[in-house]
């Protein structure tokens, strides 16, 4: 940061030590700085320069709070007018997460400098993090404008996109993440190993049925990230949908090796493994999976189809009826419940299974209800 306005002594003026000061600092010899901003304090007590600069040396060196003290000594004694104190009060504040006081100060070096370098970029953070959405995107656009190479602003910009992304559905939903998608291809283009922007284009473009640019980007971010087990479990997902299966193995078997918890990649793993009639290890994988989320409805109810093919209608039953009293608004379970009922010889419960599936999904009445018929029918013949 460059020094501000404001009274004191000026830089021409200042002790040979504060220059020492100041060199040590960038060559990020934080104690040896600190030591020599301490002597140039003594040589140069009115001077706001010198008690900005030594406020940096003390958060470099972890004081936070005499840091502050020091700017609030140097913004005091330039008359309120320095930038530079203002910026790292800022600064000093947000990273004590105080973010009302971050606030105040960014916005005063702003109006003192509507350009100020960083300074909108900070402000957009901290007014996210007081749940200001709107205004926080509005600073990011301002820093944008004032630097237009700001891979940072063009990130979390995109997240403010996502954000609203996520409050609101249908088409509205698709613009939103097709902006956000937009500002993180900003930012890379400024910046290609932004990790962050990459692993968060490959879901937005996965979202958006851009396959190929989604695993392209996913890749990029495990080249710089190899052994983010999500980010392989993600690329699963992508080739999954390109049915590209080998491909979708490799990936979810990467996953579950960098992380033998992640429940998503396990269920991943066993649904390929349903996928291609191996029972034996779909239930393996499934089994583990439940180990670790046993309230899952999804897990118990991929493990009842799994026995269901293996042609174990009572094992099913159990695991679809743990699915439902977990998920009871689910037509899909419910349905598959009534099928293992009916597999095992129990019309009547499929039946009322049948029943329940209808009333949950009257747009797949017709299948249902056809469904139910036979169980109905089962009933009746057997009375």
């Amino acid at each position: 940061m460059s020094g501000g306005g404001g009274g004191g002594v000026g830089g021409g003026d200042l002790p040979q030590v504060f220059h020492d000061g100041k060199r040590l600092l960038s060559e990020e010899k934080y104690d040896e700085a600190l030591d020599a901003l301490q002597a140039a304090q003594l040589q140069a007590p009115a001077s706001h320069l010198v008690m900005i600069e030594l406020g940096k040396a003390y958060q470099a060196v972890g004081r936070p709070q005499e840091a502050i003290r020091q700017y609030m000594m140097g913004l005091s004694l330039s008359d309120g007018t320095s930038i530079d104190a203002h910026e790292c009060l800022g600064r000093a504040y947000e990273a004590q997460k105080e973010w009302s006081k971050a606030q105040e100060h960014y916005l005063h070096a702003l109006r003192l400098d509507p350009t100020r370098p960083d300074c909108n970029y900070h402000l957009g953070i901290v007014l996210h993090q007081l749940g200001e959405l709107m205004p926080a995107m509005d600073a990011y656009r301002r820093e944008i404008r004032t630097t237009p190479s700001h891979a940072y602003a063009y990130y979390n910009l995109g997240i403010g996109f996502y954000a609203q992304a996520e409050a609101v559905e249908g088409e509205k939903r698709e613009k939103l993440i097709d902006n956000a998608i937009k500002s993180w291809l900003e930012c890379i283009a400024r910046d290609k190993k932004h990790s962050f922007a990459l692993f968060n284009l490959g879901t937005a473009l996965h979202e958006r049925g851009r396959l190929e640019e989604a695993a392209e980007h996913i890749t990029a971010y495990l080249a710089l990230n190899s052994t983010d087990a999500e980010a392989f479990f993600n690329l699963g997902l992508v080739h999954l949908d390109r049915e590209e299966v080998a491909e979708a193995r490799t990936a979810f078997t990467r996953a579950v090796s960098l992380n033998s918890s992640h429940v998503p990649a396990l269920n991943s793993m066993g649904e390929l493994c349903r996928r291609e009639h191996d029972m034996e290890m779909a239930m393996f994988y499934y089994k583990k999976a439940l180990t670790l989320d046993g309230d899952n409805p999804t897990l118990h109810n991929n493990m009842g189809l799994a026995f269901v093919q293996a042609n174990h209608p009572g094992d099913a039953a159990y695991h679809l009826r743990r699915a439902a009293q977990l998920d009871p608004a689910s037509a899909p379970i419910r349905l598959n419940l009534a099928d293992a009922y009916l597999r095992a010889g129990e019309p009547e419960r499929a039946a009322d299974q049948y029943q329940r599936a209808a009333d949950l999904a009257p747009h797949n009445s017709d299948y249902i209800l056809a469904c139910l018929e036979e169980a109905r029918r089962q009933v009746d013949a057997r009375g």
